[in-house]
């Protein structure tokens, strides 16, 4: 509902009265951030991810919740997230997130694991303002160049923004 709030949680039931507290519902985002530090269990063992889903993660997907859970990969990035791959199982899109190594403001976002269609790469340019505040855009990224070139083309034509499929 527009806030954002830092809360210090170690069981599903406090997560859930937060939720119930905060009249938390459909169309909703929560983040856990990052995922290691909502759940309790061993790392390794995927009956630890299993059991944050059996006790949280179903509530919250039956109030109509996103939830964006941050995790740490490691060493090795291709190997995907810290742990046991289990932490996997409940997720519909992984978002993997890089730092290009010869550019460190440019951002790179690679769909990793996912169930829905159509998922494309970002590239993300940082950059800081004089104010000392952080800015991201995609401008650098083609899929966003191609879809604004499709946009000015339509509005060339004279085709209203209106036409086209209902959401």
């Amino acid at each position: 509902h527009g806030s954002i709030h830092s809360f210090p949680t170690r069981r599903s039931s406090d997560l859930l009265a937060m939720i119930a507290a905060y009249d938390v519902g459909r169309g909703d985002v929560v983040v856990l951030d990052s995922f290691q530090r909502v759940v309790k269990g061993k790392e390794n063992d995927s009956d630890t991810y299993r059991d944050f889903y059996r006790h949280t993660g179903v509530h919250l997907k039956r109030l109509g919740v996103t939830v964006l859970r941050t995790d740490n990969t490691g060493k090795d990035a291709d190997r995907g997230a810290r742990g046991s791959s289990g932490k996997r199982d409940d997720v519909d899109l992984e978002l993997i997130l890089t730092r290009d190594a010869e550019r460190p403001s440019q951002l790179r976002i690679t769909p990793g694991k996912s169930r829905l269609m159509g998922i494309r790469p970002a590239l993300l340019q940082m950059s800081t303002s004089d104010a000392g505040r952080l800015h991201y855009s995609t401008a650098m990224d083609p899929f966003r160049t191609a879809v604004l070139q499709a946009i000015q083309t339509l509005e060339g034509l004279g085709i209203p923004p209106v036409f086209g499929e209902p959401n």
